[in-house]
């Protein structure tokens, strides 16, 4: 989403899912069975966690995947020595390290991702796939006709302030800073915050602490994510995004190709439905969120006023 203000991320490609990992975690004592019992999960599994014929599980591949994006776009490599994988002592922190030749290294992995591997071999580290908490889960709705991706967010807490390096080919600007700060720039219009990002920016917003999430994760590690894919209604003053347990969202969501014309304001619509989970757009930099049912998966909503019914 060129211009906008994203997260650290990319597409999967075909070295996150080499089985040449397996061969590299296995040298610091960590079999594929040992890595699959950290990820079991019991509840929903989007399509994009599903697995690969000869590939490494999804579940740990979509971490080396997000790992290798992050230090590809903003030069922090969340990773483990081999003298940190005593787990019994873990507090819930990821772990990173910074000091080598990271810009030189930034440049290779970007124009060749089968070398992170390599990275990973030179400086005798495994990417610290355990602190990357699952956290949601968007499929571009079926009504954009250009390219749609599904994209799995993962989140991760560290106790100190990595330094940061943006990817000079794909990142203008790098921002670190509470959501708060980021809401007060998308609503000067100084930035544009994506949907799925604001609405990620929006649950954070609940939390005082950085222990809260980590306690939120722990409780809700089985609990499985359910596929968010927006449903879009355009009404007379704005357009409406629905989402899963909305009275409006449909069974069969991937099936509505084009958006769906509402006669009715935003507001009027809204009142036509007792359950509510969706995000109302005035304009292009006014976002509002109207959700009463319980939250989904075992986390909480975006923070917002509850409305009166």
């Amino acid at each position: 989403m060129s211009g906008s203000a994203c997260f650290p991320g990319g597409a999967i490609d075909k070295n996150d899912e080499s089985k040449k990992w397996i061969n590299h975690f296995n040298k610091y004592g960590i079999s594929e069975n040992q890595l699959q019992q950290n990820f079991k999960n019991k509840g929903n599994r989007p399509p994009i966690f599903k697995n690969n014929f000869n590939a490494i599980d999804r579940e740990i591949s979509l971490r080396i995947n997000a790992i290798r994006e992050t230090f590809e776009e903003v030069g922090v490599l969340l990773c483990r020595k081999k003298s940190e994988l005593d787990f019994s002592k873990s507090n819930g922190f990821g772990n990173f390290h910074e000091n080598f030749d990271r810009i030189k290294w930034q440049e290779v992995v970007h124009n060749d991702a089968s070398r992170f591997l390599e990275l990973c071999e030179t400086l005798d580290v495994v990417p610290d796939v355990w602190n990357l908490s699952e956290w949601s889960d968007w499929l571009t709705p079926a009504s954009f006709s250009a390219r749609r991706f599904e994209t799995a967010f993962f989140i991760v807490m560290l106790n100190t302030f990595p330094n940061v390096h943006g990817e000079p080919h794909e990142v203008k600007n790098i921002y670190w800073d509470t959501p708060e700060r980021y809401f007060d720039m998308h609503k000067s219009e100084k930035l544009w915050i994506p949907p799925p990002q604001f609405y990620e920016l929006k649950k954070l917003s609940n939390f005082h602490s950085i222990d809260d999430i980590i306690n939120l994760v722990k409780k809700r590690s089985n609990e499985g994510l359910t596929l968010f894919l927006p449903v879009n209604y355009a009404c007379k003053d704005g357009m409406v995004a629905v989402m899963p347990g909305d009275d409006m969202y449909p069974d069969n969501p991937n099936d509505q190709t084009s958006t769906i014309t509402v006669e009715k304001t935003m507001e009027e619509f809204r009142k036509t439905s007792k359950n509510l989970h969706r995000s109302e757009y005035g304009t292009f930099y006014d976002t509002t969120f109207h959700m009463n049912i319980e939250p989904l998966d075992g986390y909480v909503f975006p923070k917002h006023k509850r409305p009166k019914l």
